[in-house]
């Protein structure tokens, strides 16, 4: 989970679950309307998750490409663990069961 918070009062405004979406990059000219209420950077991305979308603006494009590269790498590593969990549950339902009856002998015959 991201947790997000207000600026000024620093009271948490909401969660977003990194367990699987993307990051976007936006290009610079993708601005917002800038004005005195909404000083918004140009150095934006935005978090697309199946639930929603979360625009997000960096102090410097340095920041933003961090920011993005962080996330990715969560999100990654998240459907990583989730793919290996799967892969790993359905091994195991397809491993052969052996009978302890049954035994193996080691012959020189080759193979025809």
């Amino acid at each position: 989970m991201l947790a997000y918070y207000d600026y000024k009062s620093g009271t948490l405004k909401g969660q977003v679950n990194l367990a699987e979406g993307d990051v976007e990059v936006l290009p610079t000219d993708c601005l917002k309307a800038r004005n005195e209420f909404n000083p918004s950077s140009e150095w934006r991305l935005a978090i697309n998750t199946p639930a929603r979308r979360l625009f997000v603006a960096a102090d410097s494009e340095a920041h933003m490409y961090e920011w993005a590269d962080a996330i990715r790498g969560v999100i990654r590593k998240n459907m990583e663990q989730r793919l290996e969990k799967t892969n790993s549950t359905a091994l195991a339902d397809q491993s052969p069961r052996m009978s302890p009856r049954v035994s193996l002998t080691a012959t020189n015959q080759p193979c025809a």
